[in-house]
């Protein structure tokens, strides 16, 4: 007899068996409901006679088990009906949906741990990133005033200049960690993906040797795409995977770029939406598992120790993490290796205006360095950065006033404001954006420049908008120049 047979007899026996038990138990209750009462009288016959007393109560304990055993026999038949069989296929497929679900579970919770630790790393990445540029500010701008006053000592010169380079090195590695650390941009940008592939094969053109096959598809015919990061941002992003899987195949082997649209669905690393996915594959010696695991945290590099800072998966992750998406790294030894990186899309910004497109090549320009009586503001909480930084501003011929916070800063501004206002952004207390606000919601337009450690663009552009002056401490006196004159066009 097949299942479906075995079923029909269940449901066709089921029904009068279960209504034959409710009898015998509703009857068997009866029963015992009259031996009880019947055995709790203490006149008449009953008084008279031990023996059938004893009897009575004999059989109302017997008619009492007879009901429990009728009663579980009823309900186990109801459930037979209605549920089946437990069958040794049923278990396992019950089994393997416990074990797919808990698998599901400790991927949800690995991903949303691996989050967390994320985040806590940027912001420390963020906090250290500003205290150092605070302190390289300090020791490199020291020097570049004190280098004219020794030009006839060489040797004075030579350990200037081996100083100098070294805060350019701090300089560009707690530049790495701010990408890092940078929170998502608060509005998109448009994005031609046609023409970042034709830049981005003109560059690799030059930068892949002959033994290394390129496969990059076209994008022709596609629109622009709005994205929460700039060109630049990706193309230093696509440049540092690259070099990675340059690397690993040893000049020779193929690397695969492909670019498309990805929708995200129920997934515990990415919210729901649609993506821009940059996926670039290399046939090269991949990661050991432990390595891959850990390649995007700061400081991490499967190259010997000394040959790199551990840094270029890391700014991968925070270019990627700021333009709403995540950066994922796929490796097995000798298998190769698939960074995927993802990148959130406003579409239902699709259709924003074209932002202005800033002319890159103004810094190139000469950049006026006088500034002969400009009353500027300075407002910094660290004494040391506010004194080297005023020290420069006044070898531009700045008259500089310094404050130490921005409550100071409005209490001294109350009767009039300087030309020119130039904030540090983390401060405690009312911090730079905070303090941009309130002085151009008292005096209206005023010219502001931040000098930053900290380079939280995202809270300044949202205070006071996106046409905002910034420049990333350590600033030389060239830097604090060409900001102070964009400042004031």
């Amino acid at each position: 007899m097949g299942r479906i047979g075995i079923k029909a007899m269940r449901w066709v026996l089921g029904a009068p068996l279960s209504a034959i038990a409710a009898l015998v138990v509703a009857g068997l209750a009866s029963w015992m409901g009259l031996f009880r009462i019947l055995s709790n009288q203490r006149c008449g016959p009953i008084a008279a006679c031990p023996q059938l007393s004893d009897c009575i109560s004999q059989a109302a304990v017997v008619l009492t088990g007879a009901l429990v055993v009728s009663s579980t026999l009823a309900l186990w038949m109801c459930w037979r009906r209605v549920a089946g069989p437990l069958s040794p296929r049923h278990l396992r497929e019950v089994n393997n949906a416990l074990r797919q679900k808990i698998a599901s579970l400790q991927v949800q919770a690995a991903e949303q741990a691996r989050s967390r630790k994320m985040e806590a790393l940027a912001h420390l990445s963020g906090g250290v990133s500003h205290y150092v540029n605070n302190t390289v500010q300090v020791m490199g701008g020291a020097l570049a005033l004190l280098a004219p006053r020794v030009a006839g000592d060489k040797t004075a010169q030579d350990l200037i200049a081996l100083s100098l380079a070294a805060a350019d090195r701090a300089t560009f590695i707690t530049g790495q960690l701010l990408l890092f650390a940078q929170q998502p941009a608060s509005s998109p940008r448009p994005f031609d993906v046609q023409a970042f592939i034709d830049d981005l094969r003109a560059s690799l053109k030059t930068q892949l040797g002959p033994g290394i096959v390129l496969v990059l598809e076209d994008w022709s015919g596609q629109p622009e795409l709005p994205l929460f990061v700039d060109k630049g941002e990706i193309m230093q992003m696509v440049a540092n995977l690259v070099t990675n899987a340059q690397e690993a195949m040893a000049a020779t082997g193929t690397l695969t770029i492909e670019l498309g649209a990805y929708f995200a669905r129920d997934r515990a690393d990415l919210a729901d939406g649609y993506y821009l996915r940059v996926k670039i594959t290399d046939d090269g010696h991949g990661l050991a598992p432990h390595l891959a695991e850990q390649a995007m945290d700061p400081f991490v590099s499967a190259k010997p120790v000394g040959l790199a800072a551990g840094l270029g998966l890391c700014v991968v992750y925070g270019i990627a993490r700021r333009a709403g998406g995540i950066a994922t790294l796929e490796s097995m030894p000798q298998g190769g290796t698939t960074a995927s990186v993802y990148l959130r899309l406003a579409v239902a910004e699709a259709a924003m205006d074209r932002l202005p497109e800033k002319d890159m090549d103004a810094q190139s320009h000469e950049v006026c360095e006088d500034f002969d009586g400009l009353r500027v503001m300075l407002v910094d909480d660290e004494a040391e950065t506010r004194a080297i930084v005023a020290i420069t501003l006044e070898t531009l011929g700045c008259v500089v006033e310094r404050v130490s916070c921005g409550e100071q800063a409005l209490a001294l501004t109350a009767q009039g404001s300087p030309d020119l206002f130039i904030l540090d952004y983390a401060m405690p207390g009312m911090n730079g954006a905070q303090l941009a606000c309130a002085l151009r919601a008292r005096d209206g337009v005023c010219r502001i420049v931040f000098l930053t450690g900290f380079a939280d663009r995202v809270a300044i552009e949202a205070a006071i908008g996106t046409d905002v002056v910034m420049v990333h401490k350590p600033a030389s006196r060239t830097q604090l120049a060409r900001a102070i004159a964009d400042a004031l066009a």
